[in-house]
């Protein structure tokens, strides 16, 4: 790990450092520390070690004689004594992870947000271990592989988002595991359009025409190769009366229009037969 220092059961103010939390876009260590008042924090490594972050948040102020003063009733919790997550660990809230579980909570509980349909709608949830428990969030994503470059993924696409059910994936991984996706099975192997036009290097929309649209079997599909594009000709001068001129200038010369000719070049025509004058511009 390049620029990796371990502050492993070092002290800082009133924190002590846990375990290496993750490491974000900039390779900056974030760690997980665990304050005296009981609260568990993740904090930028830097901080700790300038000195500008000396407590989960319950401190306000440290003196000139090192003397920490604490903040009344500050144990993590609401006025209405409901624990606020925002306070279990700080530093959490404003990193990737955080937003990831938020978007998860909106899409399973808000009935406002644009996916609720597909999933609260359809009776998912968010089990209580990662409602109620920050850091068992957490420590379930830094122990199962979480990645700045992958998402969160349900295994079984009708359960819930919990530990035995949940693992990070790629995008692509996403695309393939969603619940409205098509299954081909050939030769003993299932995958999507997706997955078969990249293994067989066939376009995936001719795949979807031909086995959902045009009702071929999936050998006839397979086998069957692509039509060869027709190659366009493009010349750009032609040859009449032994003279060599762009069409521009045979159309203004023969009085034909610019279209007519480009169109004759495109059907293949010969030379002579492009710049027949019988069809001239109308006046």
């Amino acid at each position: 790990m390049s620029g990796f220092k371990d502050i492993t059961n070092q002290r800082y103010g009133i924190l002590t450092v846990e375990k290496p939390a993750f490491s974000d876009k900039n390779h900056k260590w974030h760690w997980l520390c665990k304050c005296d008042c009981g609260n568990t924090c993740i904090v930028d490594g830097r901080y700790l070690r300038k000195g500008k972050k000396l407590s989960c948040g319950c401190v306000r102020v440290v003196n000139e004689n090192g003397r920490i003063i604490t903040r009344k009733g500050r144990t993590g919790q609401s006025r209405k004594g409901i624990p606020n997550p925002k306070n279990l660990i700080h530093g959490f809230g404003k990193t990737r992870l955080a937003t990831t579980r938020n978007n998860m909570m909106q899409r399973c509980y808000n009935p406002k947000h644009k996916s609720y349909p597909q999933y609260g709608g359809r009776g998912i949830t968010v089990c209580d271990e990662w409602i109620n428990n920050l850091p068992s969030f957490y420590e379930w994503a830094v122990a199962s592989g979480y990645k700045d470059n992958l998402t969160i993924d349900r295994i079984d696409n009708n359960g819930n988002y919990c530990p035995e059910n949940c693992k990070w994936s790629t995008s692509i991984e996403q695309g393939n595991n969603q619940r409205t996706n098509r299954h081909i099975t050939y030769q003993g192997k299932t995958l999507t359009p997706t997955q078969w036009g990249r293994e067989l290097k066939i376009a995936v929309h001719l795949i979807r025409n031909r086995i959902f649209k045009l009702g071929w079997t999936v050998e006839k599909t397979f086998l069957t190769p692509a039509r060869e594009k027709k190659i366009i000709d493009e010349r750009k001068v032609l040859k009449f009366n032994n003279c060599i001129k762009s069409i521009k200038q045979w159309s203004d010369e023969l009085n034909i229009p610019l279209a007519t000719i480009k169109t004759r070049v495109r059907k293949g025509l010969s030379d002579e037969e492009c710049l027949n004058s019988s069809y001239k511009k109308r006046k």
